[in-house]
């Protein structure tokens, strides 16, 4: 991976949490033709250290309206690049190193809601081809 680009996007919860989903769009020379992967991360803005803490727990029940923004976010990135052919994400772990509930909360709506060709986990990171 050599061609980096970033991009960042905010939101405001009902409960007035601040989330910040970073997205980072890598080449992929490997691959022959254009081929980008997009690395998704969000988190709770930390207003006292003015950074993000991607691995917060915040309990108010706003689980699926967030799923739900940074999905459409994902989507409106995916649409407006289609160089993109893989997202890519790792689930915070906050029971330990094999907590993977937060992996297989976001996989199972990443499987709802994109149509993945291919898979990929190494146990820690997924990597879904679109």
């Amino acid at each position: 991976y050599l061609g980096r680009s970033k991009e960042y996007s905010s939101f405001t919860t009902d409960s007035g949490l601040k989330y910040l989903v970073q997205m980072e769009t890598e080449e992929d020379y490997t691959k022959l033709d254009d081929y980008q992967v997009l690395k998704i991360e969000y988190g709770v803005e930390d207003q006292k250290d003015y950074g993000v803490d991607y691995n917060k727990v915040t309990n108010r029940g706003e689980m699926f309206k967030v799923m739900a923004t940074v999905t459409q976010i994902t989507k409106d990135v995916l649409k407006e690049n289609p160089a993109i052919k893989a997202i890519e994400f790792t689930g915070s772990k906050n029971k330990g190193i094999d907590d993977q509930r937060r992996n297989k909360f976001y996989m199972s709506y990443v499987k709802k809601h994109l149509k993945a060709k291919d898979i990929e986990f190494d146990g820690n990171t997924y990597t879904i081809e679109i």
